[in-house]
């Protein structure tokens, strides 16, 4: 938020800078409206883009998105008992599987002893990389279609 806030000021700064430059004060005047109404739309976007972070709905330092939505074909068919409300980690190139479902798989597969709350952060990440590790894949803590054929087989059976 902190570069969100800095960039709003920045723009303050900037109107308040060219008003100055203006001959006109019903045109300084219009201008600083203007200015007024988009800094005010800039803040709105601000809130909620951070409302947006705060509920987990942004992506992280990983470059993982979590998204509300769920469409049951992650287990080739095997039942994990996934809501459709349940949050998707979805990865840059676009592969999702429900993050519930990735935390449940490591936790049985003896890697990540955290709660089940569909919120991949540092613990979940760091259990992504020694689960990855273990079993031949590239240590990058994102779970993408290899690792989760490999980490889904402990949601089986």
């Amino acid at each position: 938020m902190n570069t969100r806030v800095l960039s709003i000021l920045s723009l303050v700064v900037l109107v308040l800078i060219s008003a100055v430059g203006c001959a006109g004060e019903n045109k300084l005047e219009q201008q600083v409206n203007m200015q007024q109404q988009q800094i005010q739309a800039l803040a709105a976007e601000v809130a909620r883009l951070d409302s947006q972070q705060q509920s987990g709905s942004y992506l992280d330092s990983g470059s993982i998105a979590m998204a509300s939505s769920g469409s049951g074909s992650y287990l080739d068919g095997a039942s994990s008992g996934a809501s459709s409300l349940d949050p998707m980690y979805t990865t840059p190139a676009g592969f999702q599987t429900p993050a519930k479902d990735i935390q449940r798989a490591l936790k049985v597969a003896g890697y990540y002893n955290g709660a089940i709350d569909g919120k991949i952060g540092p613990d979940s990440r760091k259990a992504v990389r020694e689960f990855q590790t273990a079993n031949g894949l590239k240590s990058d803590g994102v779970v993408g279609r290899q690792t989760w054929s490999k980490l889904k087989v402990y949601l089986q059976g």
